[in-house]
């Protein structure tokens, strides 16, 4: 199986939409993904997540196979207090800057990342992926993946930046605020994920791309 990661276009999060140069961002990215063979997209519920995902499904002449509610971006609800930091990007780049560790950090420690409602949330999204994984013929155990069904589909999933940044760091086994960090996901780009093994087999996920946005850069 092939995992195709996508960012959406540029959006008004108020109105919860693509902005006019989102939705160009969007006619982009699915020209950008016509060669990959996808066979199902999946996506957000959110609708700047579904814009961008039916611009591909139009072009490709293929539906949306299923809205996953736990990639939503559900930042507002959990955060409603004031902190210093208004994206998880902005607390790992500032505490790198300081020479923290963010592998040895102890998460609950952080402002954005720290709060109990957000460890939480975090972690039921992990659970929930690795539950739709499973109905895809992946079985986590421990840090990997055991393969339970053949699947040779290229599927793409249209999400959002923390919501995707989140299960792709848990994909790798690395600490979420340290991929925050590394990849700061623009929009519409694209990171792609082979699940190569027989059933039976132990698969590790191999990050064949990360963070291409090449379709929309002048």
């Amino acid at each position: 199986m092939r995992l195709i990661f996508v960012r959406h276009g540029d959006p008004n999060y108020a109105l919860d939409q693509l902005t006019e140069l989102g939705e160009r961002q969007a006619r982009a990215v699915a020209i950008r993904l016509e060669n990959e063979e996808i066979d199902k997209i999946y996506a957000s519920t959110m609708g700047r997540a579904v814009q961008t995902a039916q611009a591909t499904a139009t072009r490709l002449g293929l539906a949306i196979t299923e809205r996953l509610p736990f990639m939503d971006e559900k930042w507002t609800p959990i955060h409603n207090f004031s902190f210093t930091y208004d994206h998880p990007w902005a607390e790992a780049d500032a505490l790198a800057e300081e020479g923290v560790s963010l592998f040895d950090l102890d998460m609950s420690k952080t402002q954005w990342f720290g709060a109990p409602e957000r460890l939480a949330y975090d972690e039921d999204m992990c659970v929930a992926f690795d539950g739709w994984l499973s109905t895809l013929g992946y079985e986590r155990e421990g840090q990997y993946y055991r393969c339970t069904t053949e699947n040779e589909n290229v599927i793409a999933l249209f999400s959002h930046g923390g919501s995707s940044s989140r299960v792709m760091a848990h994909l790798m086994n690395l600490p979420y605020i340290y991929f925050c960090h590394m990849f700061h996901l623009g929009h519409t780009s694209i990171c792609i994920f082979d699940f190569k093994g027989a059933v039976g087999d132990i698969v590790t996920p191999k990050a064949r791309l990360i963070n291409d946005t090449k379709h929309i850069e002048s």
